[in-house]
């Protein structure tokens, strides 16, 4: 039985705290938070102890694992203390702020024998799972263009910390990170980036991004991230000499393949239904149990996050500057 500390009181921290509680094998046992009336409501749902102190918590609860579901540029602060504490790390995506803090957070720790894992959930959801699935068995024949589009309302949390892009990172760092990380799980590396924003910083309830990404691959992704909208809404759409995908979350069947098999209009076909009972969060979780009981090898890994986030600051750098960004391969930082 992984035995855990979930770290944050805010939305995150209640999204977690309620799928740990469909993980058969972990349990929370405590619950920190600098709202302590908020820390032992969520520690009430789920039969754990509520704290105020990350000190008090480490000293007297059981834990293996700590579950960091905390404003972004806290991450690396309480990874590293959990990792000084002998704790392995579990943490929200983005990884931290900058390359420069995930590379720190990685090193930490290595250095102290635990494992960083880091929750990108886009890849434990169905039709996105699906949909990568049939990218990599050919079905859409070569993909040359990918559109994704991911929008909400801006995002409320203590402080206002989400409009705050030296603590959130603003809408391209914590939105569309989730959909970079998707395109580089999917199609692979990226070469150069180039974006648009408009708001930010300041200028809370607005925060909005178009990112075009050219794969190494040669496709052209182009990503839309949006803190201006009245409801959250997600799609995309893939295609390929095959083929078309396009997913868009409303609709009654998400996913649907327009199949290139002959002259004349393709036709719509809806890919059958994988959904399954679990949310993507309680699919997540239950799979870094696996890795911290078993072993298990990561579907994300640290790596994986940040190199995600690498991109996502190449973007936020592109519409800073006005100009494309390109990406370091790996074989050239050595």
């Amino acid at each position: 039985m992984l035995k855990v500390a979930v770290i944050g009181t805010g939305t995150m921290g209640g999204e977690h705290v309620a799928a740990w509680r469909n993980v058969e094998r972990a349990r929370v046992t405590a619950v920190l938070g600098r709202n302590k009336d908020k820390a032992e409501a969520l520690a009430n749902a789920c039969g754990a102890a509520a704290y105020d102190s990350f000190e008090a918590m480490i000293e007297e609860a059981e834990i293996d694992a700590v579950d960091i579901c905390l404003p972004t540029h806290l991450h690396r602060e309480f990874a590293g203390k959990a990792a000084d504490a002998g704790k392995h790390v579990l943490c929200e995506k983005p990884i931290a702020l900058d390359p420069e803090e995930a590379e720190s957070m990685i090193a930490r720790c290595r250095e102290r024998g635990v494992r960083l894992l880091i929750g990108h959930d886009l890849r434990f959801c169905p039709e996105y799972v699906q949909a990568r699935e049939l990218v990599l068995s050919g079905k859409l024949g070569k993909v040359g263009t990918i559109r994704m589009s991911r929008r909400s309302r801006f995002p409320e949390g203590a402080d206002g910390w989400y409009g705050d892009s030296a603590k959130s990172g603003g809408v391209i760092t914590d939105l569309l990170i989730h959909d970079i990380d998707w395109l580089r799980w999917t199609f692979g590396e990226a070469e150069r980036v180039t974006a648009l924003r408009v708001g930010g910083s300041g200028e809370a309830p607005l925060d909005y991004a178009l990112v075009a990404v050219r794969m190494r691959s040669g496709a052209i992704a182009q990503l839309e991230g949006s803190w201006a909208h009245t409801e959250f809404d997600s799609s995309f759409e893939l295609s390929g000499t095959g083929g078309m995908l396009v997913e868009h979350m409303a609709d009654s069947a998400p996913l649907r393949l327009h199949a290139r098999s002959g002259p004349g209009k393709p036709q719509a076909v809806a890919v059958p239904d994988m959904s399954l009972s679990r949310n993507s969060y309680e699919l997540e979780l239950a799979h870094m149990t696996d890795c911290l009981l078993d072993g298990a090898e990561p579907i994300v890994s640290a790596r994986d996050a940040a190199k995600a986030l690498e991109i996502a600051r190449a973007a936020v750098e592109s519409a800073r500057t006005g100009r494309p960004v390109a990406l370091v391969r790996e074989e050239d930082k050595r």
